[in-house]
C-alpha cells in the first residue's frame, strides 16, 4: 500500500514503431504511421489497419504505462497517477471501435460501456445494493472523479483514492437507500494489466476473419478517425530559417 507523490522522469526508449511491423508497406500506412510525407497513401487491408492500430496503441500509449508500472522505473511506486493518465483514455476510444463511430456528444455513455468491458466484473459486484441504479452512479462518478478529472484539471477529483492494493477496484457507499458513492478506490498497476489484458483479446478478436461485425465497425471508426489527412509542417531550423520581427 503506497501513497503518491511522484516526481522525476525518466525518458522511454525509443520505439521502432515502423520496424516492428516489416510487412506494412511505409505507403500503404502513409496516413496511420509516421513515414515519409511524400509517399502517396493506399488503401490498407483489415489486417494492416489492424497491426497500424495495434502499434498506435501500444507504442504511444501502453509501452509507456509499462515502463512506468515497472519496477526497473525508479519511481515506479510513485507513478500511479502518470499511469492513470495514460490509460484512462482506453475506455471511451475502445467503445468507440466497438460501435463504429466516435462518442461525439455520448462521452459517459461510451466511456461507462467501455469501462464494463475491461471491468465485466462490476455488475456482480454491485448486486448487493438490490438498487438498479447504483451501477449507472458508479460508473458516473469514476466518469467524472478519474476521467474529467485527469484530462480537465491535471488530477483525480476528491473522490477518489490511488493506492497499490489487492485489486483493480474499490468502492465505500455511504449507507442510504440510494446508496451514494463516498469513496473509490483505484489501483494504477491493476487497472493498467486490466486495459493490457482486454486489448491483447481485442486484437485477436479482431483478426478473426469469422468476426465479420466487429471488424467493420473497427474499420468504420478507423477510417473516419484516419480519413483526414493532414499537411506536413516541418519543424523550424533555428539557423536557416528567420522569424519576421
Amino acid at each position: 500500500m503506497n501513497a503518491q507523490a511522484g516526481s522525476g522522469f525518466i525518458p522511454p526508449p525509443t520505439l521502432g514503431l515502423v520496424r516492428s511491423f516489416p510487412g506494412l508497406g511505409c505507403r500503404k500506412l502513409h496516413s496511420l504511421l509516421p513515414c515519409h510525407r511524400m509517399m502517396a497513401p493506399l488503401i490498407p487491408t483489415v489486417d494492416e489497419r489492424i497491426a497500424a492500430f495495434e502499434v498506435q496503441v501500444r507504442g504511444r500509449i501502453l509501452n509507456h504505462a509499462h515502463a512506468l508500472a515497472s519496477d526497473q522505473y525508479n519511481l515506479s511506486e510513485h507513478a500511479g497517477f502518470a499511469i492513470l493518465m495514460l490509460v484512462s483514455s482506453y475506455f471511451e476510444a475502445i467503445e468507440a471501435f466497438y460501435r463504429g463511430r466516435p462518442s461525439e456528444g455520448k462521452s459517459l455513455e461510451f466511456f461507462s460501456a467501455g469501462f464494463l468491458k475491461v471491468f465485466p466484473e462490476i455488475p456482480a459486484r454491485l448486486k448487493f445494493a438490490q438498487n438498479p441504479n447504483v451501477q449507472d452512479a458508479v460508473l458516473r462518478e469514476i466518469y467524472r472523479q478519474l476521467r474529467c478529472g485527469l484530462y480537465h484539471e491535471g488530477m483525480t477529483k476528491g473522490k477518489i483514492v490511488v493506492r497499490r492494493d489487492g485489486g483493480p477496484l474499490g468502492f465505500l457507499f455511504e449507507p442510504k437507500q440510494s446508496f451514494p458513492v463516498v469513496t473509490i478506490v483505484i489501483d494504477p498497476w491493476h487497472v493498467l494489466s486490466n486495459v493490457e489484458a482486454h486489448f491483447t483479446t481485442f486484437i485477436t478478436q479482431l483478426k478473426d476473419p469469422n468476426e465479420t461485425a466487429l471488424r467493420e465497425s473497427f474499420v468504420k471508426c478507423f477510417d473516419d478517425r484516419e480519413a483526414a489527412t493532414t499537411q506536413f509542417i516541418p519543424p523550424r531550423h533555428p539557423e536557416t530559417d528567420v522569424r519576421d520581427s
